[in-house]
């Protein structure tokens, strides 16, 4: 079954969707089966989830993803034009509605700047410049705060991998404040 996502318009945006579909606090809760104090974090190195009042069918976790896409994306990278809920472009979705939509201790800047983080390290300019231009769209951070970002992340990720970021990212500031329209990448 395919679903087709040829317009963003017809994706309600995460924040409707969540709205529209059941209070996000109670969506998800943590265990409370668990032993401690109510509210505790589990044992583990991984705080466990569990739907609490909701259980999502696998449309509604693709719709919500797409939600959530767009509100990541903004058109900076385009949504797959077809979704194959059994495929990598279904697979996205629900990891979008998962993670980007799903953990809530987190705000979009937070999981940014996670995401850019983790491209740092890895001296993934390319993968890093498309979300430092979503982040300064967004108005996640600005110019100053991404540079930060690269910045802080020197004496850990080695000078290699941040060069190679820190220059994509005054390529993204200078296209963003030029105020160039926004093209998707090609890969």
């Amino acid at each position: 079954m395919t679903t087709s996502s040829s317009s963003s318009a017809s994706v309600p945006s995460a924040r409707r969707f969540m709205s529209a579909r059941a209070p996000t606090a109670s969506i998800w809760r943590w265990n409370s089966d668990l032993p401690g104090p109510a509210g505790a974090l589990p044992p583990g190195p991984f705080p466990r989830c569990c739907m609490a009042d909701h259980n999502p069918t696998e449309q509604d976790m693709i719709a919500r993803g797409q939600a959530v896409f767009d509100d990541c994306y903004r058109g900076v990278v385009p949504q797959p034009p077809q979704i194959d809920p059994k495929g990598f472009s279904g697979m996205t979705m629900k990891m979008f509605n998962d993670f980007w939509g799903g953990i809530e201790q987190l705000s979009m800047r937070d999981k940014r700047m996670v995401i850019l983080g983790g491209l740092l390290s890895h001296g993934r300019a390319d993968m890093f410049t498309i979300h430092a231009e979503c982040a300064l769209r967004n108005g996640e951070m600005d110019a100053n705060e991404l540079r930060g970002v690269v910045l802080m992340a020197l004496p850990y990720i080695g000078f290699p991998n941040a060069s190679v970021c820190m220059m994509a990212s005054e390529q993204v500031i200078a296209k963003v404040q030029s105020g160039a329209p926004v093209q998707p990448p090609s890969f």
